[in-house]
This record gives structure tokens, sequence and C-alpha cells, in this order.
């Protein structure tokens, strides 16, 4: 009975690992811009006609550096990150974000789209405590939209990353966690018999 409570410890533990995992998100300290070299960010979103929104970001005083991500910090390069109403969906790495709402589950209405820059190391850069970011809205139709094949963003050149860790392999390895400790102990009580 004991290795079959221990099963049901892992099971509910690794349930309460699962939105601290899929929520996690980077707190480096930001950096403050150099006076001399503002970095500035601006956006345009339009709507794309296979589904979801194409996002530019054009920059000033910034290098983008995707093979620099979660390295040391160098002034003026680095990253975007992307946000809709508030909610981090990914990193972008160059000057094209392709928001894809279905895959996202974004829902049909007015949508607030921001985009910040940041450091390789993620931390925000700021000119006196403010990030540098833009925002723009978007208005998502109510008539379903064809998502975008995954491989398609990277063949195109778009380098997105996101910091999500999905529900299914998480609860799988959870409940093989359950199953072996569980299944240990029925082949303990068979091997007794």
């Amino acid at each position: 009975m004991t290795k079959f409570r221990l099963a049901t410890v892992v099971l509910v533990a690794s349930f309460s690992l699962i939105a601290p995992v899929a929520s996690f998100a980077h707190v480096n300290a930001p950096h403050e811009a150099d006076s001399d070299k503002i970095p500035t960010v601006s956006l345009a979103v339009n709507k794309d006609e296979m589904g979801g929104f194409n996002v530019q970001i054009t920059t000033e005083n910034f290098t983008w550096a995707p093979e620099n991500a979660s390295q040391a910090h160098v002034p003026g390069e680095g990253h975007a990150h992307i946000y809709v109403d508030g909610i981090k969906v990914g990193r972008v790495y160059s000057s094209w974000f392709h928001l894809d709402t279905a895959t996202l589950g974004i829902t049909p209405g007015v949508h607030s789209v921001e985009v910040d820059l940041n450091g390789n190391d993620h931390g925000s850069y700021v000119v006196d405590g403010e990030k540098i970011q833009a925002a723009a809205e978007i208005l998502v139709d109510a008539t379903p939209m064809s998502a975008m094949p995954h491989g398609e963003e990277m063949a195109e050149g778009n380098l997105v990353q996101t910091d999500e860790v999905g529900l299914l392999p998480v609860l799988g390895i959870s409940l093989l966690g359950a199953f072996l400790a569980g299944g240990g102990y029925l082949l303990g009580r068979r091997s007794r018999s």
C-alpha cells in the first residue's frame, strides 16, 4: 500500500509542476540603454490571408543576435519578446514574426500585440526604468483561419522560440512515473504470493 501512496504522491506532485513549468519566465535585471545610442522599436501588423498576422518589427540602434540568445549581455544587441494581451507568446530573433492566432487559441475580437527589446540574457532594455517597447491592436475574425504548418516558419527564416512546455510531455512523464511506481508495487505483491 505504501508504494501505491507513493505513486499517488508522484502523480499529484507532477500535476502541480505543470503550471510553474508552463509559465516559466526569464527574470533578469533590466539594461539601461546607452544614452548615446538608445534602441528604438516600432511595429506594423498586417493580416495574413492564410491565417493570423504578420508582424514587422523595425528597430534602430539595435542588432538582432539570435546566435547569442541566453548568453552574456552585449549592449545594443539581443532579441525581442512578443506578447498578446500581456501574455508572452514567444521570442523573436528577426524583424518579422508570424503570429498564428489559430494555433495560439486567440479568441475573436480586439487584442493588443506588444513587443519589447531584450538583451541576450533576456533582461529588458529600458530608458529611465521604462521598457523599450511598441504596441498595436489586431482584430481577430470569428471565422476560423487555417494554421500555417510548423515547418514553414523555419524554412522562411522566421526564427521563433517559445518558453512554453507542452502539457502532453509533462503529463506523459508524470503518468509514466506513477505507472512505474504503482507497477512495482503490484509486481512485488505477486512475487510474494
